[in-house]
């Protein structure tokens, strides 16, 4: 039995170290010695930390001593310490020799009276264990890292495709609001036309009326006089002339507004996107801030401060897009329940560029939010009322034209927007803080 026991601690394919209190060791096996290329004399009664001077010394030494306190086992996983040994392994197959990777166990021996007087120290090879869990490990990286970008580029596929759709629905808006605007603006023309004859007419029928009454007072007739001025009482005649010229004023000014709106839906809705071309960018602003007077009418007052600006190279149905975004979403914010609404534009030329900071007293934006103000699909709105596309393709878009686009927001005071636009698309110039 003693020889079984004896030929089973050496041939076993697991290091076994025995040491005592003062870390000598008393006992090894083959497999120890192998790894070594040491006999078991020359190990058996040497200081452990001098056959194995890699070892970590004090750590070990603690371990060691808390066994001996406690009379406990300590596992050491490779995950700790990939290699506490500085053995070498070799694959079965290859050949190949590597660093041997390890799972060491300390457990307590006793003697007759229940005290430890030794430490077994094991030693099993954990390489082809822990090469293939890292293997797996880096193969799961991987394909969780093709996986998010995957992902990425799915997004990115999806935002670019809806602001496709947002671009093609703009164009379509533009050119349908194109051929309104021509086709209003035919009854348009008559209507104007046919009101400076009715205006006409009318100031003749007003001159008659008083030739006519002039006529009658020479006749000294006091009956027709009578009758005539009980019929012009009776229809408030002198009331209807004045009114007539009245309404024709406001009617022509009704109408000049309508010119006005159908100019600017003309501008606003020019079909061709991708033609580059000078503009005025407050004339711009002008003519967006019509196209959306119905959003802002009752809810906030328009401050403009235009600075004198040189025209400026750009997509302006693209730049008008942008503006639209902004002062919807300004009024938005602001709300129809505040009485103070308010929104500040103000333009200025600044060296290259030119800057477009558009303000509102609204809610503001929280800075957990602000950040991801660009984002797509990002929105604060209730459902339905936003996709959470307009700001990031606001900002595609003035990164196309190479400018920048910012925000800044406090809770309870309002939103600020500063666009800046180079002035021409090969400005080299830094935008200017």
């Amino acid at each position: 039995m003693k020889t079984l026991l004896e030929q089973t601690f050496s041939q076993v394919n697991i290091g076994i170290l025995v040491v005592d209190k003062q870390y000598i060791i008393t006992l090894c096996n083959d497999f120890i010695t192998n790894h070594t290329q040491q006999d078991n004399t020359e190990i058996v009664g040497s200081y452990l930390f001098n056959t194995f001077p890699t070892l970590p010394k004090k750590w070990l030494q603690r371990r060691i001593d808390s066994i001996v306190l406690l009379k406990n086992s300590s596992f050491i996983s490779w995950e700790q310490r990939p290699s506490l040994f500085d053995f070498a392994s070799s694959r079965p197959i290859t050949g190949i020799n590597e660093k041997m990777i390890q799972n060491c166990t300390l457990f307590p021996i006793l003697d007759d009276e229940n005290q430890v007087s030794h430490i077994c120290i094991t030693v099993t090879d954990a390489t082809a264990t822990a090469v293939t869990q890292l293997r797996l490990k880096q193969i799961s990286n991987r394909l969780n890292k093709e996986k998010k970008e995957q992902q990425r580029l799915i997004d990115k596929l999806e935002e670019t495709k809806n602001q496709l759709l947002q671009s093609e629905k703009m164009a379509s808006i533009g050119q349908l609001a194109a051929g309104v605007a021509h086709e209003i603006n035919n009854p348009v023309g008559f209507i104007k036309s046919n009101f400076a004859s009715l205006k006409s007419y009318a100031e003749d029928i007003n001159s008659a009326i008083g030739k006519y009454n002039d006529i009658i007072r020479t006749l000294e007739n006091e009956v027709v006089y009578e009758s005539v001025d009980n019929i012009n009482n009776e229809h408030d005649v002198e009331f209807v002339l004045e009114d007539i010229t009245s309404l024709l004023t406001e009617s022509f000014d009704g109408i000049s507004r309508i010119e006005d709106i159908v100019k600017s839906l003309k501008h606003f809705s020019r079909a061709d996107t991708n033609q580059w071309e000078k503009t005025d960018i407050n004339q711009g602003i002008e003519e967006t801030l019509k196209v959306v007077a119905h959003e802002l009418k009752y809810i906030a007052e328009v401050e403009k401060n235009f600075g004198e600006l040189p025209p400026v190279e750009c997509l302006p149905m693209q730049v008008n897009q942008v503006l639209v975004n902004l002062l919807v979403n300004a009024g938005q914010a602001i709300g129809p329940d505040k009485s103070d609404g308010k929104i500040t534009i103000t333009t200025q030329h600044k060296n290259q560029y030119v800057a477009i900071v558009i303000s509102d007293n609204g809610k503001g934006i929280n800075e957990e939010n602000l950040v991801k103000i660009f984002d797509p699909f990002f929105t604060t709105k209730a459902v339905g009322q936003g996709t959470g596309l307009g700001l990031s393709l606001s900002y595609n878009i003035i990164k196309k034209h190479s400018g920048d686009i910012t925000v800044e927001s406090a809770l309870g005071k309002g939103t600020s927007f500063t666009i800046s636009l180079p002035i021409t698309q090969n400005a080299d110039d830094e935008l200017d803080s």
